[in-house]
């Protein structure tokens, strides 16, 4: 595993919709949630 060596030859920018709900931002089609809060947490750090 030493040996092992990765490098970025490429980055696509991609944009994925989320649906405002009650206290999260939801992806439907992932079934991924984050909450309101954390992300105006993270704006802080």
């Amino acid at each position: 595993m030493e040996n092992i060596t990765t490098e970025i030859r490429e980055a696509l920018l991609v944009l994925v919709p989320f649906t405002e709900k009650n206290h999260e931002l939801v992806q439907l089609d992932m079934n991924f949630g984050v909450f309101k809060n954390a992300i105006k947490l993270g704006q802080n750090i």
